[in-house]
This record gives C-alpha cells, sequence and structure tokens, in this order.
C-alpha cells in the first residue's frame, strides 16, 4: 500500500487553541504513530522537534497530538526561504537522525510533514503513522508518498532501513536545488550534507547520490 498525495489514511476530527484529535480508518498505523511518539518525543519532544502526544484511544481509533496554529509546512516554503532551509538543514537531519537511534524509522518524510514556525525557528516533524521499526521487514501495508519513496526506486528493499528517510530528505533538497540556482547556495548546501557524512552514509548510495546533487549544483 502506497500513499499518493491525494490519498490519507486519517483524518481531523477537532481542532483546538493548542491540540487537534485525528480519527485513523486503520488502527494499525494509529499504532505507529503512538509507538513512535513515545519511543522519539522523549529528550527532543521537550526541546519541540517532534510532535508530542497527547492522548491516545486505540477502541476508537483516535489520536490527540499538539497544535501550534503558527506553524507552517515546508510546503508554505517560496523561493524566498532557501537560506531558512538551508539554515533548518543539520536540525532536521538531527532529528531524523535521532529517531533512529531510538530504533524509528519516519517512512514518510516529505515537505508537510515538517513543520516551521518563524517567530521562534521552531522546527518539528510530525506525523508518524507510516513510522516502522528500524531492521524489521517491511510491511505488506507501506504508507509512503510516491515521489518521496525510496522504496519504489528501489524494488531489491526487503527490511526497514535509515534509507527510507534519507531518501525522502535528498528528494526535498533537490527540489530545492532546482527552485533557486546559485553556486554560492549550491556550495553551502553540498557541505552541509557532506558534514553529516556518516550518518547519512549508512544505509544509503551516498556517493552517487552526492555526485548526482554534485551536477545539480
Amino acid at each position: 500500500m502506497y500513499r499518493n498525495d491525494n490519498e490519507s489514511v486519517s483524518s481531523v476530527v477537532e481542532i483546538g487553541d493548542c491540540y487537534y484529535v485525528k480519527h485513523y480508518s486503520d488502527v494499525e498505523f494509529l499504532h505507529n504513530e503512538w509507538r513512535a511518539i513515545e519511543l522519539c518525543s522523549g529528550e527532543y519532544g521537550r526541546a519541540r522537534n517532534i510532535q508530542k502526544g497527547i492522548a491516545v484511544q486505540f477502541a476508537k481509533r483516535l489520536i490527540t497530538l499538539e497544535y501550534n496554529a503558527k506553524a507552517i509546512s515546508l510546503s508554505d516554503f517560496t523561493e524566498n526561504d532557501v537560506q531558512t532551509f538551508c539554515s533548518l538543514l543539520p536540525r532536521l537531519i538531527s532529528v531524523i537522525h535521532h529517531c533512529h537511534t531510538k530504533g524509528i524509522v519516519h517512512g514518510d518524510i516529505k515537505p508537510s510533514n515538517i513543520l516551521y514556525e518563524r517567530d521562534t525557528e521552531k522546527l518539528t516533524l510530525i506525523d508518524f503513522a507510516g513510522s516502522l521499526k528500524l531492521g524489521g521487514l517491511l510491511p505488506s501495508k507501506l504508507l509512503s508518498t510516491v515521489s518521496y519513496s525510496y522504496v519504489l526506486n528501489h524494488n531489491d528493499i526487503q527490511k526497514v532501513t535509515t534509507a527510507l528517510d534519507w531518501w525522502g530528505l535528498f528528494q526535498i533538497i533537490q527540489q530545492v536545488v532546482a527552485h533557486r540556482r546559485s553556486n554560492e547556495l549550491n556550495r553551502k548546501v553540498f557541505n552541509i550534507i557532506n558534514s553529516f557524512r556518516l550518518v547519512l552514509a549508512s544505509d544509503l548510495p551516498y556517493d552517487s547520490i552526492m555526485k548526482s546533487l554534485n551536477t545539480e549544483l
């Protein structure tokens, strides 16, 4: 099962001042989200990098999550936000890597799942419904947005690896690079990524991707 940009396994049924409630059509994805939030929020949750879970009702397939009306997603970024994205990139890589250290792969890294509040520069990773246990076998139902899916581009993948997340992030980076061609910006992006080489190279064909990026740069 792959989700495209027009499909969803959950819907918002209530919004408050600082929370919202989602209802899931499939309880399996509710379990995924709550498990990931419990494992990953911890210290990083207090540091406001991962969306906080407030309550869960498995029988009713409901989850209550923190809500920030001032936050926008990276999908709302424009050409004028490219420099802001570059400043966020090291933090974003660190947050995703933190989830991996907790044994969780987010599974659906894309612009709409990354929130940013301009006033406080708060970065938040959200929507863990498609999250997976690192090292486990790929499930028959895989919740992944097609245009950011590593699995769809590599048919021989059988186990859950960190590459599922890094591939999605690289797609975002390539979109940013294509959006605004600047040698100075390109070098900055390349150097940021290269500084995280040891983190990114573990499960990903890092050299070939960097070569591709360098061609774009």
